[in-house]
C-alpha cells in the first residue's frame, strides 16, 4: 500500500511547544507528517478526518505525556492505531505511566526517552532513524 504519510502525530495540544520542534526537524529531513494544527472544530467531522489520516500514515507517533494520558482523544487514536496494525513508536516527553487502556498494547515496544534535556538530539537522530527504518526512506 502507498501512504500519503511517513507518520502520524498524536499528541497533546498542551505540548505542543515542545512536540513542534520535533515534528520541524523531521520534516526537514524529509518525511511528510500528519499533525493536527488547527485542534478539534467538529466532533463527527474531525472523527472521520483522523481516521482517514491514521490510515493514511505509515507509522504512527505517539508523544506520551501526562497531558496526553489525560486526553480522551490521544487514547482514541492510540486505539484506532493498534486496530489498524500500525507501527508504533512511542516518545515518552515525561515519567507518566501509559493509561491502563493503552498499557497492553505499548508493553513491550521499544520507546524514544525525550525526557533528558541533555540527551534530547540524540533521541531524536534515534527518531529519524527509527523512522527511516520503518518507513523505507532515505533521509
Amino acid at each position: 500500500m502507498d501512504y500519503k504519510y511517513d507518520a502520524f502525530i498524536s499528541y497533546s495540544r498542551r505540548d505542543l511547544g515542545i512536540v513542534f520542534p520535533i515534528v520541524e526537524r523531521l520534516q526537514k529531513e524529509g518525511f511528510n507528517i500528519w499533525i493536527d494544527m488547527d485542534g478539534i472544530e467538529s466532533g463527527d467531522a474531525f472523527n472521520s478526518v483522523i481516521v482517514k489520516a491514521i490510515k493514511e500514515s505509515k507509522t504512527f507517533l505517539f508523544f506520551s505525556s501526562t497531558n496526553s494520558m489525560e486526553s480522551l482523544w490521544t487514547v482514541k487514536e492510540v486505539n484506532v492505531a493498534v486496530y489498524l496494525k500500525k507501527e508504533i513508536i512511542p516518545i515518552k516527553l515525561d515519567e507518566a505511566e501509559f493509561d491502563n487502556s493503552i498499557l497492553l498494547d505499548m508493553a513491550g515496544l521499544d520507546y524514544i526517552d525525550y525526557k533528558n534535556v541533555e540527551k534530547r538530539e540524540a533521541c531524536i537522530e534515534k527518531l529519524v532513524k527509527s523512522l527511516s527504518l520503518k518507513t523505507g526512506r532515505q533521509t
